[in-house]
């Protein structure tokens, strides 16, 4: 595996130094569990090279000389937290993705009573994220079919075990809160490793703030939930900025109240993303005002009517045969594009002059395109992490 030596720095930003004892060897993390979060001990893999791996998709998209000269590097990074080769010498299969309980787990060689455990889903996305990216940017279609899987496996794991819905069967009845902190083999915790304040453990499960936040964030969820959030950060507002979580908290209102959250990222006061903040030190102004500008208010359906699937399945059925028989027997003079998703079994209607998507909930569509000239033909499957873009 790919470990960290650990580095004991003495100094801050620029002026600080590695003050290992160069002359032996010193790897402080190889006799400290908690040593840059257990990386050598094999804790949160996928946490620390899933932002190194994210960031190698980006460069390698738009430098693919870059790509080609670097990708044995990547490559052993990969190997370490999602190796699909069962017959490698060197790596495990799979090192930290539970393929049965459908989700990563973070720690590594530790033993622990309470079994292994995780706590950021969404950063084990990320990892996923840039599994996927790094497979598309290098035209390895294994890797970014593997990438995809976990993602999106791993996405419906966070909706179902992290965020706590209130018919949710996966907790005793005595477990009153709508969010899982850190969820361990054996027990879940309403905090985080760091504190116990609502906005720690909202903000933990929406780092790093990147797009596939969309299809990470059940919005029922989060329209309940985030009034606690919000109150959390309140309430102890000094914290919340300090810690860079008020950031996060911005995003997810974001996918609720884009004007809102607008107002309130420029609002923020800019030591919120120094290097001193040990929340927002990762983030950015610039980053957080993309998302939000980039993500959609969306008016969410009342879950009674949302969970009622056959009404719905069988009245979107019956709109798609009405409206595609209509435009057939009428000669429509233009093609039409219909997006199917197979989520919430919804639909749009693009035009050739509108590549907007109006729909939500849109993890994996696929796109008809018929009229004169298309006659039903299939296009493609949209992937997940083009929730909100276009079809083009």
């Amino acid at each position: 595996g790919v470990i960290s030596c650990g580095c004991r720095y003495e100094g801050f930003g620029s002026t600080a130094y590695c003050a290992n004892n160069a002359t032996r060897l010193e790897c402080p993390a190889f006799s400290d569990v908690g040593f840059d979060f257990g990386n050598a001990w094999y804790n949160d893999h996928h946490f620390h090279y899933g932002y190194l791996i994210y960031a190698a998709a980006v460069v390698a998209k738009y430098r693919t000389a870059w790509a080609a000269k670097n990708d044995d590097h990547i490559q052993l990074l990969i190997r370490d937290i999602a190796n699909p080769n069962s017959n490698d010498p060197h790596f495990p299969q799979h090192r930290l993705f539970d393929w049965y309980r459908g989700h990563s787990w973070a720690s590594g060689i530790v033993a622990s009573p309470n079994g292994l455990n995780q706590e950021s889903g969404t950063e084990a996305l990320n990892a996923h994220y840039g599994l996927y990216l790094y497979g598309v940017a290098t035209g390895n279609e294994l890797l970014a079919m593997t990438g995809q899987t976990m993602l999106l496996t791993e996405a419906k794991s966070l909706q179902s075990y992290w965020q706590v819905h209130p018919d949710s069967n996966a907790y005793p009845p005595e477990y009153q809160h709508d969010i899982a902190g850190i969820v361990w083999d054996r027990l879940v915790e309403h905090h985080s490793f760091f504190g116990k304040q609502p906005f720690f453990v909202y903000g933990i499960q929406l780092i790093p703030i990147t797009p596939v936040v969309h299809i990470a964030i059940d919005l029922h969820w989060l329209r309940k939930g985030f009034p606690t959030w919000q109150k959390s950060c309140s309430q102890d507002r000094s914290l919340c900025e300090e810690s860079g979580f008020v950031s996060f908290m911005i995003a997810a209102q974001a996918l609720l109240n884009k004007e809102a959250a607008w107002k309130a990222a420029l609002e923020l006061d800019q030591s919120v993303f120094a290097a001193s903040c040990a929340g927002g030190n990762g983030n950015s102004l610039t980053n957080l005002l993309h998302f939000v500008a980039s993500s959609q208010s969306i008016t969410v359906v009342p879950a009674e009517i949302r969970y009622s699937w056959p009404i719905v399945l069988m009245g979107w059925l019956v709109l798609c045969v009405i409206a595609v028989l209509m435009l057939f027997f009428a000669g429509y003079g233009s093609a039409i594009r219909m997006v199917c998703c197979n989520w919430d079994s919804q639909a749009a209607w693009l035009s050739e002059e509108e590549d907007e998507i109006e729909v939500n909930d849109m993890p994996i569509c696929t796109e008809l395109s018929f009229g004169p000239g298309h006659e039903f033909e299939s296009a493609h499957t949209l992937s997940a992490a083009t929730k909100y873009g276009t079809t083009s």
